[in-house]
């Protein structure tokens, strides 16, 4: 049976704060896990998802729109699907940042790092997409159905793009908050109602 402590390092003052946990969180943990911008994260997600499932069938109905591959080497490369599995990830990720790890600093900042992998991939489509459409840029109605496919899929790569600063601007303005409230914050004064993540630590 685990030992009972008194969260925070408080003195027990209220019946609620009663819980029984492996571990105490620190301080700056529970500010940040307090800051962090839940529904933007899950709004972030959400809409990256879909940006992710367009990307992926404007691949497919791509390559099958032109078995041949008679334009140019980058046309046919399948590049919206394997790039897809790195944009999946940090999708992955900011569903269990929400759900599971209770908006951790660690999990934050794993979070992150599969923003900057997929950043890297976001930008290997939009330039393979480019090289493809630009050839076509003087075609309107008159371009092959695959370049005006790929044009979709470059429209899509290029939104995609702003997510993984989304992110990166989520976990600055965290960051930044939680320097302000650590140093302003009384640590003689007695929390607010604690909630059960504040005591679980990943």
């Amino acid at each position: 049976m685990y030992q009972q402590w008194s969260p925070y390092h408080y003195a027990r003052h209220y019946s609620y704060v009663n819980y029984d946990r492996r571990q105490r969180l620190s301080l700056k943990e529970i500010i940040w896990r307090r800051l962090w911008p839940r529904i933007f994260t899950v709004v972030l997600a959400s809409v990256m998802l879909l940006l992710i499932i367009i990307i992926f069938s404007l691949e497919v109905a791509s390559l099958a729109s032109d078995p041949s591959n008679n334009l140019s080497n980058t046309a046919s490369t399948g590049a919206g699907i394997w790039c897809s599995i790195f944009f999946v990830i940090p999708v992955i990720f900011m569903y269990l940042l929400v759900s599971i790890y209770h908006r951790s600093r660690m999990w934050s900042t794993y979070t992150l790092i599969t923003h900057l992998i997929a950043l890297v991939f976001i930008c290997i489509l939009i330039g393979l997409d480019a090289n493809t459409v630009t050839p076509y840029n003087t075609m309107g109605a008159t371009a092959p159905t695959k370049i005006k496919i790929l044009r979709g899929q470059l429209a899509a790569a290029v939104l995609m793009f702003i997510f993984p600063f989304s992110f990166l601007a989520a976990y600055i303005y965290t960051a930044f908050m939680s320097i302000v409230s650590l140093r302003s914050h009384p640590r003689s004064i007695h929390p607010p109602f604690p909630v059960p993540s504040d005591f679980v630590k990943y």
